[in-house]
């Protein structure tokens, strides 16, 4: 069961924030009053929900890779979460033609 008083200003850090999943999570944990930071690639579709819903303007989103180590590093250290969601991923679609 949804508990909104445990999202309460709950500290939160949110990879994978500017695509569709990650800003969905992102609105919907700003909803229950958490404090959301998001760590992801900049949006890589346009339109795309995270723009349009103006998530930049309601959150700490920092643009970076998730594969950059330091930086990543720097995100917690700056941001300490209490609860971590990671979304971040690459979707491929690998197909053998012979």
């Amino acid at each position: 069961m949804i508990q909104p008083a445990f999202w309460k200003d709950r500290r939160v850090l949110l990879t994978g924030h500017t695509g569709f999943k990650g800003s969905w999570l992102a609105m919907w944990l700003q909803s229950m009053g958490a404090r959301v930071v998001g760590y992801a690639l900049p949006p890589s579709t346009q339109p795309n929900l995270f723009e349009l819903a103006g998530l930049a303007r309601q959150m700490v989103s920092i643009l970076a890779d998730i594969r950059d180590p330091e930086r990543l590093r720097r995100a917690f250290t700056d941001h300490p979460p209490e609860v971590v969601f990671h979304l971040a991923a690459q979707a491929r679609i690998n197909l053998f033609c012979p």
